[in-house]
Order: C-alpha cells, then structure tokens, then sequence
C-alpha cells in the first residue's frame, strides 16, 4: 500500500477475499432458502437444522458458484499450485431483530465463506486474537484515526448476492441486529484433495 510518505507492506497479514462475480438469487431460490427448516434459537443460533444444504439439488448452481469463488481464493489469490478445495458442511443463517452471532471461528476447516441471501445491513466483524497492532495486548495509543495498520477489528458490509472468505482460524462476530427484518446468508467450510507439504522434506499428507 502506497501512501504519500512512503509505502507500507501487509505483512503477515490476514487475506479477506470479495470476489467480483456475484450469484443472484432469483425469487424462486429465495423462497426455497427461507423454506429450510432452521432451529429454534435457544443456543444464540438460528441455523439450518441441515448442515449440508449446498448439496441440495435446488442449490447445485450456487455450490458450482461457490466452490469455484473458494478456488480462485485459494490458487489465484494464496498461488497454491497443486490443490483443489471443496466446500464440506454449508448452512443458513438468520438473525432477527434483537439477535446476534457471537465471536467464533471455524474448527476442522481450512477457508470458511459467508453468502449473503438477503436481509438488513449488519456487517460481519472480524477481530485479532492478538489485540491491536502493531505492538498487541502490550500497549495502547490513541489513534487519530482508525485504519488496517492500527486496528485489531474491522467491519465489512453484507451486500446481497456477494460472498466473502477468509481462513477459518479467523475470528469473527455479526453484532446486534438492529434492522426491522431478518438478515440471511449460508455459511461453508472447505478442505483440500491432493497432496500437500513435500516428500522430500518428509511433510507430505494426500487427501482423497
């Protein structure tokens, strides 16, 4: 990043992928998605009782979709060469008015995504376990304003029809919806086939 007084780099930083395709869901879609029976809420979820929706016929072009989004992330954003990934678990998710979606990240995946479906704005948060950079939980300054190199959350809007990735180990939260309706998205996790690591260097695992 190029700033007038010099250029800062990104290092080690968490790569967040908005892809530019978007999927539009057609009215026909929209009503089979918010036909899903979901459960009852009392664990400050309300998810899909189906953990595996995508591999519904209704929704096949939206996995497609999908899955070939989480493969640009992977080989044209990451540069790995030799995997192809493949969405594992998918559900939806609403929050009504009033409800929230507590801090978490995803366990037993490798690249976890977020359709959005429809709904009120009511951003996704993702946080640093770290605290805030650049020195983390060791200090804390004023800053005259917030940006990437100072902060340790950031938000990002839930614009209909998009998808966002992002490393499952990285945490994340939705706020308190405060809109008059429901605010809907289907979330995935993924993992990879092929071989990963090297055989040379004794580190290499082949997923089937």
């Amino acid at each position: 990043m190029t700033e007038e007084f010099g250029t800062v780099l990104p290092l080690f930083s968490t790569p967040i992928f908005f892809p530019k395709e978007t999927f539009e869901v057609s009215e026909s879609l929209l009503q089979f998605i918010q036909s899903i029976e979901l459960n009852d809420g009392n664990l400050r979820k309300r998810q899909s009782i189906d953990s595996y929706i995508l591999d519904r016929e209704e929704l096949s072009e939206l996995k497609q979709f999908l899955e070939k989004q989480l493969n640009v992330y992977v080989q044209d954003v990451l540069k790995f060469k030799d995997n192809e990934f493949y969405i594992t678990q998918s559900w939806v998710s609403v929050l009504l008015p009033g409800e929230d979606h507590y801090a978490h990240w995803h366990q037993n995946s490798l690249v976890s995504g977020v359709f959005y479906v429809c709904g009120d704005d009511n951003p996704i948060v993702f946080r640093t376990i770290h605290g805030d950079p650049p020195f983390g939980r060791s200090w804390y300054f004023k800053s005259s304003e917030y940006n990437l190199w100072n902060s340790g959350s950031w938000s990002f809007d839930n614009t209909k029809n998009t998808v966002i990735l992002f490393p499952s180990t990285t945490e994340h939260y939705v706020g308190e919806h405060i809109g008059m309706g429901h605010r809907m998205s289907i979330a995935f996790n993924s993992f990879v086939k092929g071989s990963v690591g090297d055989v040379n260097t004794k580190t290499e695992l082949i997923f089937r």
